[in-house]
């Protein structure tokens, strides 16, 4: 049975990034299919966004990474489902409800 994980959008970036750590470990996981990542819509504009982000143009600037290639990578590992409807409208995660959309894929 593969483990199934619904990572944020910072720990994509970190993980492509290829920063040590956890991160790291997940995508290399996810790319070898020793693990599944799942997101939605939502969790991709949020990593679309967060990519824009202007703390990551040095990165653009070296050429290291590029938005396009990085959102081509998410499109390489992500399985995109739908929602699940049933936590719509629940705040889960009180400090910070944005996070909540993460939930709603997981339950799903």
């Amino acid at each position: 049975m593969i483990l199934k994980i619904v990572p944020d959008a910072n720990i994509l970036i970190s993980g492509m990034f290829g920063f040590p750590g956890h991160p790291r470990k997940i995508i290399s996981l996810a790319r070898s299919k020793e693990i599944a990542l799942y997101g939605n819509k939502e969790t991709y504009e949020e990593f679309c966004e967060k990519i824009s982000l202007p703390r990551l143009r040095k990165y653009w600037t070296r050429q290291i990474f590029t938005p396009e290639k990085m959102i081509l990578e998410y499109q390489s590992l992500m399985n995109l489902i739908e929602p699940s409807d049933e936590l719509l409208g629940v705040n889960i995660v009180k400090p910070d409800p944005d996070d909540d959309k993460y939930f709603r894929v997981a339950k799903a």
